[in-house]
């Protein structure tokens, strides 16, 4: 009887550790995210422009033990080869999301990429501001750009991911084609702003320019006292969002959060910029 319930008692350790919820949730999730620039901040010798879609995004997500671990392989169009961006790395968890960092310095060049993941109905989001500089020491040219890059991921299974990889050429005429249907059918269009921001005693009015159908939208705007203007954009949830801006004057940025009314149209954001200084906005429903 003795041998029979320690063998019971084994049996029952090993399917608590086997079955244990930490092993029943991970999982490992694959997307393929076409990456289109929607504002350039800085060109030199940089071949894009504003809407151009200039890439493909394979990502893989593993979440185990409550630890988002991240890769990213990236082809520009007018690559062959996928190359990696981040490897296996542990991101950075915020109240919507994700974000993660993948910078590189040496003598000639200086590369900084800031990703900030938002998750949307089982799907991401995400945007990416990038700032690059290189010299060629044989004709000592520059190249210098930054700019800021949106994308919506889909979904993939395993298969599709690997596959993908494999290949010379993305899938450029698939990618299009569901992007320009899905476009006929969003809701477009811009609308004016309010914002107030510590430091400047003026009420700042500004252009929001949205694309509720993709949940990504721009931002406009000009500071008082001859500041310069600011540009940023901003991603929603199904009532959630962040936003970011970034302004000429003493390269002065600003982040946080919004909610948005998507039965009424209203939005409200918060948030801090570089030195702490609340702002906030709101942008009131159509008539």
């Amino acid at each position: 009887m003795l041998k029979v319930s320690i063998k019971k008692i084994i049996l029952y350790i090993f399917v608590l550790i086997f079955f244990s919820p930490s092993n029943l949730i991970a999982e490992t999730l694959y997307f393929e995210c076409p990456e289109k620039i929607s504002k350039i901040l800085v060109s030199e010798n940089f071949n894009y422009k504003e809407g151009d879609e200039i890439g493909l995004n394979l990502i893989k997500i593993d979440n185990k033990d409550q630890n988002i671990k991240l890769s990213i392989q990236y082809k520009n169009n007018k690559e062959k080869k996928f190359k990696h961006k981040i490897k296996n790395e542990t991101v950075e968890n915020s109240t919507l999301g994700f974000t993660v960092n993948n910078n590189k310095s040496e003598s000639n060049l200086n590369f900084e990429e800031n990703y900030s993941f938002v998750e949307v109905k089982n799907t991401y989001v995400f945007t990416k501001k990038i700032f690059y500089w290189s010299r060629n020491n044989k004709n000592n040219q520059v190249n210098k750009y930054e700019y800021i890059a949106t994308s919506r991921c889909k979904k993939i299974n395993k298969e599709s991911y690997f596959t993908n990889l494999k290949k010379d050429e993305p899938k450029k005429k698939k990618v299009k084609k569901v992007k320009k249907e899905t476009i006929e059918k969003n809701i477009k269009g811009e609308r004016i702003f309010a914002l107030s921001w510590d430091g400047y005693n003026d009420l700042i009015l500004g252009t929001l320019t949205f694309d509720e159908g993709n949940l990504v939208g721009k931002i406009n705007f000009e500071l008082p006292n001859n500041h310069g203007n600011c540009f940023g954009t901003y991603v929603l949830s199904t009532i959630k969002g962040t936003w970011s801006i970034l302004c000429d004057h003493n390269n002065m940025n600003a982040s946080g959060t919004l909610l948005w009314n998507n039965k009424t149209g209203e939005v409200n954001g918060n948030g801090k910029d570089e030195k702490n200084n609340k702002v906030k906005f709101k942008v009131k429903k159509p008539n």
